[in-house]
């Protein structure tokens, strides 16, 4: 059913969805679409979250209720049963999962992800296409023959309604939008300055719901439009597209060509005064391998040596992971491959977390653009400052430390890969705020001491004692 105007109930169905924990409906299994079915043979007609069609040839209007049921809550479109007395029918299977899979990808702009099914109702194939919901910052979807204005589409009841235009600007309201100092302009860096292959990944991973790692995604739709909906990309006065600072800083080349103190700088002071090479004094790590220790470091810290990561948030971890997981490059400098002998004996995951943080929740405000993150290694210990103190209340038996003060670059690191899926799905980082929780976890196995946190008006530095 489509054409109608849509009812003030339906688009107000659609927000309070994605915030209720209303679960996506779906059918998976021949018992649910007998269930289905005969809920629906009661009622007499579709009902809200399944569409129904006899579909002896491929009903025309079933690309409505895809783009219908996306915009919404998702939903069920049910292929291969009668609307009249509600018994299934003969179709052609093959034929109908064929153009189910062409209209979801090729019909509806962005594309959306279906999942199709062929179920068994009283002994005949019944094709099952799960709509589930798109991402919001990606609605709403519209019917590509109709355009944006006449073919976005919303469920309510038992139809598919066309939105008006003032419902429209209402969705889009909505959108993931650009603020604060992560969003920043950056007028002098261009759309040539980011990873165009990295940012193309990026947009089939929030299209499609996975990570970034080009397994099997396409992506329909204008990859500058999904990466100016999220922030990557800031429109300038004269409507010209520029990175975002986060844009940059998760995208870019070469971010420190712009801003050339946001990087990481690491501080070896087990090695001060040695000129990188590695003391004879070693102690055994609660890991079991060989730490190198220089008594000398903490009583004479004078020009310990350091090392600058510079590179995109996603290269920097990369680079910082290789020294400690023992995977240096050949071309690694001394300094590198002497202070890796020390940052190998601190567990990878509390240190991964501990940066990512620091990159997350850092303060890019103009006043502290000049200020790297700095990583204090010792014999003992590892301090990792950002600057910037807390953004927001932080409880370290909390389940998490959550911060609104760059939301954006927050958003932008969740679906980029990294590492293995073990820890938060292969992605860089998530969200939900299992960091501190696998930090603490981590320094209670390998030393029995807990991270120690110390906030100031000016930084945030944790410790990781071992």
């Amino acid at each position: 059913m489509s054409g109608r105007p849509l009812k003030a109930s339906g688009l107000l169905q659609a927000h309070a969805g994605a915030t209720t924990g209303r679960k996506t409906p779906e059918i998976t299994t021949d018992e649910e679409l007998e269930r289905a079915v005969s809920r629906m043979r009661d009622a007499g007609t579709d009902i809200a979250e399944y569409e129904m069609k006899e579909a002896r040839g491929y009903p025309s209007n079933v690309v409505d209720s895809l783009c219908a049921f996306a915009n919404t809550t998702g939903g069920v479109v049910i292929l291969g049963v009668s609307e009249k007395d509600f018994q299934p029918v003969d179709i052609d299977v093959k034929k109908l999962q064929a153009r189910l899979a062409s209209s979801a990808r090729n019909e509806i702009e962005p594309a959306i992800h279906i999942d199709i099914k062929v179920l068994y109702l009283a002994g005949k194939p019944v094709v099952v296409a799960n709509v589930p919901p798109i991402d919001a910052a990606l609605k709403p979807c519209y019917v590509k023959k109709y355009g944006l204005e006449r073919g976005a589409f919303i469920r309510t009841g038992d139809g598919d309604y066309r939105m008006s235009a003032y419902e429209i600007h209402r969705f889009q309201e909505n959108e993931q939008l650009c603020s604060g100092h992560d969003c920043a302009i950056v007028s002098r860096a261009t759309i040539g300055d980011l990873d165009d292959r990295l940012v193309k990944r990026w947009v089939g991973a929030v299209a499609g719901g996975g990570t970034a790692d080009g397994s099997g995604v396409r992506v329909s739709g204008s990859v500058q439009a999904v990466a100016q909906r999220y922030g990557v990309l800031v429109a300038d006065k004269k409507g010209e597209l520029h990175p975002s600072l986060a844009g940059l800083l998760v995208f870019g080349k070469q971010p420190q060509q712009f801003m050339p103190h946001l990087n990481l700088v690491l501080v070896d002071h087990v090695h001060a005064n040695t000129a990188g090479s590695v003391t004879s004094t070693r102690r055994t790590s609660p890991t079991s391998s060989t730490c190198p220790v220089n008594p000398m470091s903490a009583a004479n810290p004078a020009n310990p040596p350091t090392i600058t990561f510079n590179g995109s948030i996603p290269a920097i971890m990369k680079a910082v992971m290789r020294a400690a997981t023992g995977e240096l490059r050949s071309s690694a400098s001394t300094q590198l491959r002497a202070a890796a002998e020390t940052l190998h004996c601190f567990p990878w995951n509390a240190v991964r977390e501990a940066l990512i943080n620091a990159f997350v929740h850092r303060d890019y405000s103009p006043d502290s653009l000049g200020l790297p993150i700095l990583m204090d290694m010792y014999d003992d210990r590892l301090e990792i400052t950002s600057p910037g103190g807390l953004f927001a209340p932080f409880s370290a038996t909390a389940e998490a430390r959550t911060s609104k003060r760059n939301a954006t670059l927050a958003a932008l690191v969740q679906h980029i890969p990294f590492g293995t899926r073990e820890v938060h799905g292969g992605k860089l980082s998530e969200n939900a705020g299992s960091g501190w929780p696998i930090i603490e976890q981590e320094m209670l196995a390998i030393s029995g001491k807990s991270p120690e946190i110390i906030s100031t008006l000016h930084d945030f530095r944790i410790i990781l004692h071992l």
